[in-house]
């Protein structure tokens, strides 16, 4: 598959740093109340959330701001740009899966 320059410079500018919320507009899709598969828009709350990210962060949330949604967006950004967190990922949802069966 061959991509234009103008394909490869939307990519590589989606994967920089500063552009999870482009990248998760992009590239997360979310089923809606019909049960369709739409693109993931961030509201504003979630927008200034990912905005105000730093390395760690503690969220005192109520429920309906869809933060837990947009935070499984940020990790699945994270788990494709990062190998290692890639491998970790499937070792733990294995092992929660052995668990669970063995239960």
């Amino acid at each position: 598959m061959n991509l234009s320059m103008e394909s490869v410079k939307k990519i590589k500018y989606l994967w920089e740093d500063g552009n999870e919320i482009e990248w998760i507009q992009a590239f997360i899709k979310i089923v809606d109340k019909n049960a369709k598969l739409v693109p993931f828009i961030l509201t504003p709350e979630q927008r200034k959330f990912v905005e105000g990210l730093c390395k760690y962060i503690i969220v005192l949330k109520s429920r309906q701001l869809g933060l837990s949604v947009c935070t499984v967006a940020l990790s699945i950004r994270q788990c494709m740009y990062i190998l290692i967190v890639i491998v970790y990922l499937l070792v733990t949802i294995k092992n929660l899966v052995m668990r669970y069966l063995i239960n």
